[in-house]
């Protein structure tokens, strides 16, 4: 297993831990999240890091499961479900990951939006 599959592995259960202070250390500065369009979703780390404990407080029963990742060269990717939602819709998602230096600096979301 490489360092990067390792980094997204752990990141996926500090995620459910409710982390942020691990999660902040797999997160590069400059790190930027773009949806399926390409458009940019989340620019930095900080912002990225709030937007997660936002997500948190609004939806403090959200839980997530993963598939393994694979990886590609520096591109890590898996599938994630999102299930605890409070309108009660589901998220599964396809992700794929940028690194540079072991740390993810890009993250691409593909979203299927279940009700």
């Amino acid at each position: 297993m490489s360092i990067q599959t390792e980094v997204i592995e752990d990141f996926i259960v500090k995620f459910q831990d409710r982390d942020l202070a691990s999660i902040r250390g797999y997160i590069h500065p400059d790190f930027t999240w773009f949806n399926s369009s390409g458009s940019v979703v989340v620019q930095g780390a900080e912002p990225f890091l709030s937007a997660l404990q936002d997500m948190w407080r609004e939806h403090p029963e959200v839980v997530n499961t993963s598939s393994i990742c694979i990886q590609v060269g520096t591109f890590v990717s898996h599938t994630e479900s999102f299930r605890g939602y409070s309108d009660g819709h589901a998220e599964d998602w396809l992700w794929v990951y940028e690194f540079d230096a072991g740390v993810i600096l890009k993250m691409y979301g593909f979203l299927n939006v279940s009700e």
